[in-house]
């Protein structure tokens, strides 16, 4: 197993003043995450920073890799396509996490790290380093090692001219690591000492680049919260309750442009799970039962969808006497949105449940639109998401599961459904016919002798 002790940050300095930025470390250690089998180092740029385009680390091969700049001077603006030279310039220090890195000579945009590689940066501002012996060794001076993180921003809408900063940041790691893909067992996950609620399985699913574990709930039940790693001991799989309305919210996020879906850290994700949280409580004065699940599209986290997780409970539920009904919104306005990079958007798919059966759509989405509103907006949601703001957030859909109504039946049971009708109308009609027209003849109760002949029977004599 890995040494879990928390080596320290010997340093974290802007090299580059530029515009006043400043980086600071998060914390100040080194955070190892088993799920994914590497450390993490939380990074943190003050409020005046700029929003930047390109983010990428490179580490030091040799004793003293800070003396190298990757700039002459001390002015941080400059033509783009100068900036790659720079950096390839420095290439003998400096070492990008991928060897063939030599083309961001040319494209800077070709230099940006990737969840594959054994250094890449992480959104929202994190620096990730994969628990591999033999790579550490090469890029440590005596236990310590270095990377430099180049920032570059650009400021036209050519792309022509640049602001470029770089900044330092030094930490020890231990010596001893077992790396998680070493283990031998048949759930490597469990054995790595990661642990699932009450009806789950743990599971590795691949990302780019590795493989991740995972903890996924039967179909019967919410996963809670929806975007925790298998090393959280508040984990559950929630029940579906036996009667609910699902209202699906889709929220659009504007991130810096250099966020990849793929890259978001574990850190992110428990900031959504903070957000759904928030977003539960204010809901729960007006529904009952309300709980509330997002899920980043195209994340690790939504290998199932919130739509297709009630979908499946529905199907495994659903018989004779439940109903379950899906009122589409047809003039969404996020249907179409894209979580691409280039972009500089997220897309956040939301579900409220209550288990209550609501009736007026319309009221439906005025309530939890004016509670969305008022909770995304606020400035601590999102600086906790670090996200630069939040754009938008429509309802998409509603689905009603309920026992109230019955569900449309085979062709068969609608027939014999039918003639079961027909044949108690005839009987209820006879009825009354017999007792209208016994009202007709008074005598007909008190004539026992008339009970033959009203019959048609021979009389006794």
């Amino acid at each position: 197993m890995p040494d879990m002790s928390l080596p320290r940050v010997l340093a974290a300095l802007l090299v580059l003043s530029g515009a006043g930025a400043s980086l600071r470390v998060r914390d100040d250690v080194v955070q190892y995450e088993l799920f994914s089998n590497s450390w993490l180092l939380r990074l943190q740029l003050d409020a005046t920073s700029h929003r930047w385009d390109v983010v990428v680390p490179f580490a030091c091969a040799h004793a003293n890799c800070s003396a190298v700049p990757f700039f002459e001077g001390v002015n941080p603006y400059m033509q783009c396509d100068a900036i790659g030279g720079s950096v390839f310039g420095a290439r003998t220090s400096w070492h990008h996490a991928r060897p063939e890195a030599g083309v961001c000579q040319h494209d800077l945009a070709a230099c940006t790290s990737a969840p594959g590689d054994w250094l890449y940066m992480q959104p929202p501002l994190s620096l990730r380093v994969r628990a591999d012996v033999e790579l550490l060794r090469q890029y440590s001076q005596l236990g310590v090692t270095t990377v430099r993180v180049l920032f570059v921003r650009h400021l036209d809408e050519s792309n022509s001219t640049c602001l470029a900063e770089t900044a330092d940041v030094s930490f020890e790691l231990p010596q001893h690591m077992t790396p998680l893909a070493s283990l031998v067992a048949r759930n490597p996950c469990t054995a790595a000492g990661m642990l699932g609620p009450e009806h789950s399985l743990l599971v590795r699913v691949e990302v780019p680049g590795e493989l991740v574990c995972v903890w996924k709930c039967h179909s019967m039940y919410m996963r809670r919260p929806w975007n925790a790693a298998p090393v959280n001991v508040s984990l559950s799989c929630d029940a579906f309750p036996h009667e609910f309305t699902a209202v699906f919210v889709s929220v659009q996020l504007e991130v810096p442009r250099w966020w990849r879906v793929s890259e978001l850290g574990q850190d992110f994700f428990d900031a959504v799970d903070e957000t759904a949280l928030l977003l539960e409580e204010n809901l729960a004065a007006a529904f009952a039962g309300a709980t509330v699940a997002c899920v980043v599209q195209g994340s690790i986290y939504d290998f199932m969808s919130l739509a297709e997780n009630v979908q499946q409970y529905v199907a495994y539920e659903q018989r004779a006497g439940f109903s379950y009904e899906t009122i589409e919104n047809q003039e969404s306005m996020l249907r179409s949105l894209r979580s691409d990079p280039a972009d500089g958007s997220l897309r956040l798919n939301c579900r409220m449940l209550t288990s209550e059966v609501l009736l007026q759509p319309e009221n439906i989405k005025q309530s939890i639109s004016a509670v969305f509103g008022a909770v995304l907006q606020r400035e601590a949601v999102v600086r906790r998401l670090q996200v630069t703001a939040v754009v938008m957030h429509d309802i998409e859909q509603i689905v009603r599961y309920c026992r109230t109504r019955i569900t449309s039946h085979s062709a068969v049971h609608v027939r014999v459904y039918r003639s079961s009708m027909v044949l108690v109308e005839g009987l209820c009609l006879f009825a009354m016919l017999f007792i209208v027209g016994s009202r007709a003849i008074p005598d007909l109760w008190t004539d026992a002798n008339s009970l033959p002949r009203v019959l048609g029977a021979p009389r006794r004599n």
